[in-house]
């Protein structure tokens, strides 16, 4: 992958501005267009030399849009700005689940809180801290691991890969590796030509029913 991954980059600074951002944009949402993640963070670095963030606002906003996705702005500073883009339907059912929903509510979250209430909350709380915990429940992490985090537990970290695990290793390394599996596949199809709604099409197709995996 490691290979492939040098080629997408070769690839995308090679593209024209608008096709830039779209692309980078479309490799950095590939989980949530496969339906097996809720959200995902984008940091968008300012005065690079892509012009990422003027591209995101020129183009990319947009474009999240087109693919009938929401996003969050949920801090800028001078250097960058972090997005939070994610699958409405999803986050809600990550943001309702009991588990989640209790922790939530433990840390300042409201019982009645609306979807965008809670994202807005979230936004709240990027401003007090330098990054929330409870963005790992909107990230779709477990919820075990997320207080295990938080609590700065004595338990062991059994692995670190998309999140910290300190739960239920077996399951974790096969959505670590669905994720890689999905990431892999995403590459082979940008490289061969595939962009935009179409490649967010082949994703749902092949890992939509897996969906199981990840949320059990």
């Amino acid at each position: 992958m490691v290979d492939k991954l040098s080629e997408f980059y070769k690839l995308l600074n090679n593209e024209e501005d608008r096709e830039y951002i779209e692309l980078f944009v479309s490799y950095s949402i590939a989980l949530i267009s496969a339906k097996l993640k809720p959200s995902i963070t984008l940091n968008l670095v300012k005065n690079d030399n892509k012009r990422t963030y003027d591209l995101w606002k020129l183009y990319g906003e947009n474009y999240i849009k087109s693919l009938g996705l929401k996003y969050i702005q949920l801090r800028e500073s001078d250097r960058s700005l972090i997005v939070l883009i994610y699958d409405e339907e999803l986050l809600e059912k990550a943001i309702s689940n009991p588990e989640n929903l209790k922790f939530l509510i433990s840390i300042g979250y409201k019982y009645d809180f609306s979807l965008n209430q809670c994202v807005e909350k979230l936004k709240e709380r990027y401003a007090l801290y330098a990054c929330p915990h409870e963005l790992g429940v909107f990230l779709g992490y477990p919820i075990d691991d997320v207080r295990d985090f938080m609590e700065c537990t004595e338990k062991k970290c059994l692995a670190c890969g998309y999140w910290k695990v300190y739960n239920s290793i077996s399951n974790a390394k096969t959505i670590f590796n669905l994720y890689d599996e999905v990431k892999e596949h995403t590459l082979d199809n940008i490289l061969i030509g595939k962009r935009h709604k179409i490649l967010c099409g082949i994703l749902k197709s092949k890992f939509e029913n897996k969906q199981c995996i990840v949320f059990g």
